[in-house]
């Protein structure tokens, strides 16, 4: 499996960014071996391939950013607080 970092966003759980938070890793993999599978049946309902200009309604907003700009230079890190105020 080859994985190329692309960005890391940094979620605060709230206003108060001393009160902890999120890091999300996102990567590209284009190779790999075995069937990707659910591996958190409680947490998703299904797998499914879309194409990145046919993202279905239902996308987390942050994972939503990240993919629609895959085509563009992501920056290294993103805050989501300035993310989502876009």
């Amino acid at each position: 499996m080859q994985l190329k970092p692309l960005t890391t966003v940094h979620r605060p759980q709230s206003s108060n960014e001393t009160a902890g938070g999120r890091i999300d890793f996102f990567f590209e993999c284009t190779t790999w071996t075995g069937v990707p599978q659910i591996m958190e049946p409680h947490k998703a309902s299904a797998l499914t391939w879309f194409d990145l200009c046919e993202l279905p309604g239902k996308v987390v907003p942050h994972e939503r950013y990240i993919l629609e700009r895959l085509g563009n230079d992501l920056p290294a890190i993103i805050a989501a607080n300035s993310l989502m105020a876009q």
